[in-house]
C-alpha cells in the first residue's frame, strides 16, 4: 500500500467508523421509539381499542368468551370501561377486588341464578373501584343488595404503585366520580413516576400525558421489551380475531379452562383459570417460584387516607341500600410464611388487624384470611405465590354462606 493510499485511508476510515456508529445510534433510537408508541402493551399511548371494544360487546350481551392464552394483549380496565359505559349491570351481588378475586363467581357459589357479578382487574385498587361504580351508577342507576370488597394489602398502602393505573387509563374520569361522590381526604394517585399529569383527549377517552413522562416512556428500555414482544407478536398475527374470541355457552369454571387450554371471560365479569398443579412435581415448582423475589409492592405501612377512602366506600354503598362484608383471600402459604419471617413486608399481617378493627367499628361481616392456619387449604391449591385457586377458598364459600352474604 502506497503512503498516499495509507494516508487517504486514515482519514476516510474515521470518519466512516463515525458516521456509521452515530447512523447505528440514530436507528437504536428510531426502533425504540417506535416499538414504544406503536406496539404499547401498557395502554400509555393506546387509543384504539378494538380487542376491548369487541370483548365488552361479547360479555356486555352475556356471552361467555373463550381466549387462547398466547393472544391476551388488551387492558382490562379499558373493558370495563366500555363494557359499563354501553351495557347496563344490574346484579344483587357485586365482588370487587383484585386478580386474586377472579374465580369468585356464580359457579364458585353454586348460585342457580346469575345474580352475582365480578369486578376485578389486575393490581385492582380501591380507586379502581370508585370508577367502576360511577359507570354503573351512571348507566344504570341500579344499587347491589350486597357488596363484597376483596381486599389486598396494596389497596391500604402508603406505597401503592397500583395507583398508577388510574393515572394511565382514566384519570379524569376518576376526578370525575370522586367529586359526583363529594368524596375527599383520599390517597395520592401514585405514588411514582405517573404523578401530576396533564390530561389531553383521545378518540376513545382521556389519556394522561406529560411532556416529562412522555419523554420517559418512549426512551424506556424497561417498557421496550415488553412492547417489542408485541410488535414480534403482530407481526405473527397473534392479536384477537372473531374466531379467536369463540363464544361458549360452558359454564365458567377452572375445569372449562383446563378442557378448552383457553382463558374464559366470563359475562358475570369472573374470569377462572385452570390452575393443574395436581403431582408433586408441579406443587414442588410453584414451592421453587417462592425462592424468587416477586417484585411485588410492598406494604410498610399503612395509609390513613386509604381507611378513610374504604370508610367512603362502604358508607356509599350502605347509604345506597347495601349490605358490605370485607373478604381476605389467601396467598400460598409459604409466601406468607416468608413476609412473616422478614418483618411482614408484604403487610399480610397488619392489614389483616387492621381490617379485623375496621369490620368491629363499622359493624362489618369480615370472610377469610390471609394465613393459612385458618383457611387450612392445601399447598397445591395455589396458582404461584399469591394468587389462590378455588380449591384454596373452599372455606371462604362456606363461610359467607354461613353468615348469609352469599348463595342463600
Amino acid at each position: 500500500m502506497t503512503d498516499s493510499l495509507k494516508k487517504i485511508t486514515s482519514k476516510i476510515f474515521p470518519t466512516h467508523v463515525f458516521l456509521l456508529s452515530h447512523l447505528a445510534l440514530v436507528f437504536g433510537i428510531l426502533m425504540l421509539v417506535s416499538v414504544n408508541f406503536f406496539f404499547d402493551t401498557t395502554g400509555f399511548f393506546k387509543i384504539h381499542y378494538k380487542d376491548e371494544t369487541r370483548l365488552s360487546e361479547f360479555m356486555g350481551d352475556d356471552k361467555n368468551v373463550l381466549i387462547p392464552s398466547s393472544k391476551i394483549n388488551f387492558n382490562e380496565r379499558i373493558l370495563r370501561w366500555f363494557w359499563y359505559t354501553n351495557h347496563d349491570v344490574k346484579k344483587e351481588t357485586i365482588i370487587f377486588g383484585s386478580s386474586r378475586a377472579r374465580m369468585l363467581n356464580n359457579s364458585f357459589f353454586n348460585w342457580p341464578n346469575p345474580k352475582v357479578f365480578v369486578e376485578v382487574v389486575n393490581g385492582g385498587t380501591l380507586q379502581d373501584f370508585i370508577v367502576f361504580t360511577y359507570l354503573r351508577d351512571k348507566r344504570s342507576g341500579h344499587w347491589p343488595r350486597e357488596l363484597v370488597l376483596s381486599i389486598d394489602p396494596h389497596m391500604l398502602s402508603k406505597t401503592n404503585e397500583y395507583a398508577d393505573w388510574i393515572e394511565i387509563v382514566y384519570p379524569a374520569l376518576y376526578r370525575e366520580a370522586v367529586q359526583f361522590y363529594k368524596m375527599n381526604g383520599l390517597p395520592e394517585l401514585s405514588k411514582t413516576e405517573f404523578s401530576k399529569f396533564e390530561t389531553i383527549q383521545g378518540s376513545k377517552g382521556e389519556h394522561a400525558k406529560s411532556v416529562r413522562n412522555f419523554l420517559k416512556f418512549i426512551t424506556s428500555t424497561s417498557s421496550f421489551s415488553p412492547n417489542f414482544s408485541s410488535f414480534f407478536n403482530s407481526v405473527t398475527t397473534i392479536h384477537l380475531s372473531i374466531d379467536d374470541m369463540e363464544s361458549t355457552s360452558k359454564k365458567c369454571t377452572e375445569e372449562t379452562s383446563k378442557v378448552t387450554k383457553h382463558y374464559v371471560f366470563c359475562a358475570d365479569g369472573s374470569m377462572p383459570m385452570y390452575i393443574g398443579k395436581e403431582t408433586a412435581e408441579e406443587v414442588a415448582e410453584v414451592e421453587k417460584l417462592l425462592l424468587i423475589d416477586p417484585k411485588m409492592p410492598v406494604t410498610e405501612s399503612i395509609d390513613p387516607l386509604a381507611i378513610n377512602l374504604l370508610e367512603q366506600i362502604v358508607s356509599l354503598y350502605r347509604s345506597n341500600g347495601a349490605n358490605v362484608t370485607l373478604l381476605i383471600t389467601p396467598p400460598h402459604p409459604g409466601f406468607y410464611e416468608q413476609s412473616e419471617r422478614k418483618g411482614d413486608f408484604m403487610g399480610f399481617i397488619k392489614v389483616e388487624k387492621e381490617l379485623n378493627k375496621f369490620a368491629k367499628q363499622y359493624n362489618l361481616k369480615l370472610v377469610g384470611s390471609y394465613n393459612n392456619e385458618v383457611i387450612k387449604a392445601k399447598r397445591n391449591c395455589f396458582i404461584d405465590w399469591i394468587h389462590p385457586a378455588t380449591c384454596a377458598l373452599d372455606f371462604v364459600r362456606s363461610e359467607m354462606k354461613a353468615l348469609g352474604v352469599i348463595g342463600q
